[in-house]
């Protein structure tokens, strides 16, 4: 199978992209953001990651739907861990809760399932936060979605495709 020289081009680009944007975060949360909550929040930017830079056409990838899904998927989570005492029945109730959210807003965003469960499963220390734990996802979103805008201006790649 021969690859054409400009799709390596733009695959090296995308990880070049997902390596920055994510060593750029990890760095802040290091340095700056509370060290509860953070290092799980990582994993869903991650997987937010490999969409925003990887798959950047993907309507899951698109700004609107990575906003909204870290604001409601972890407030749906915390709510649902705050409330029901039983954690199979809580974990699976968070994530399908996330997703009717993320169906109804048409917010669809893969990680916002993890988010949603994180304060579910989460540690002491994570769950210690409380209402506190939404704000640790929103500001992951804003750098991931800040650095990625920044990567495609210079880089010249189409992301996002859409705004809404």
């Amino acid at each position: 199978m021969k690859v054409h020289p400009a799709a390596i081009v733009e695959a090296l680009l995308a990880a070049l992209g997902a390596f920055g944007g994510l060593a750029v975060i990890v760095l802040l949360g290091e340095n700056w953001l509370s060290p509860r909550g953070f290092g799980l929040v990582v994993g869903a930017l991650a997987s937010s990651s490999v969409l925003v830079f990887g798959a950047c056409e993907s309507p899951f990838a698109q700004p609107r739907n990575v906003v909204l899904s870290y604001i409601l998927c972890p407030i749906v989570g915390t709510i649902v861990a705050l409330l029901v005492p039983v954690t199979w029945v809580a974990a699976g109730l968070a994530v399908a809760a996330a997703v009717l959210v993320m169906r109804v807003t048409h917010s669809m965003h893969p990680p916002g399932g993890a988010l949603a469960l994180l304060p579910v499963l989460g540690d002491p220390g994570l769950h210690a936060l409380g209402y506190r734990f939404i704000v640790v996802p929103m500001v992951g979103a804003v750098l991931l979605l800040s650095i990625s805008l920044l990567w495609s201006q210079a880089t010249h790649t189409r992301y996002p495709v859409r705004w809404f």
